[in-house]
């Protein structure tokens, strides 16, 4: 079984910005994932043994899960401040289901 999926976020305002005063947004972005699994044949397990795939922002696209204006607390900077949070770069990872 392949499989492909594309997940669409749209841009977002600040958490910490309810009102949306400062009309700053976390931008939206696109990532393409793929996934994929083999059922094996085992004696073991009567055919219910299925090894997988999955490769998530196989694209790498660089983004922004979400975002906060906040006060800077660290000594000298003053003000507030945005944080974003990094979204996940590509990854891959694999393995075994074995149901008994």
């Amino acid at each position: 079984t392949l499989g492909f999926d594309i997940e669409a976020n749209s841009s977002q305002f600040y958490r910490g910005d309810e009102n949306n005063t400062s009309n700053l947004k976390v931008p939206g972005f696109i990532i393409t994932n793929f996934s994929t699994e083999y059922r094996l044949n085992s004696p073991f397990s009567e055919g219910k043994t299925t090894f997988f795939l999955n490769a998530n922002n196989i694209f790498d696209v660089n983004y922004e899960s979400g975002g906060i204006l906040a006060e800077n607390e660290v000594s000298g900077t003053g003000g507030s401040g945005t944080f974003v949070t990094p979204g996940q770069p590509a990854s891959v990872f694999s393995g075994l289901t074995i149901l008994f």
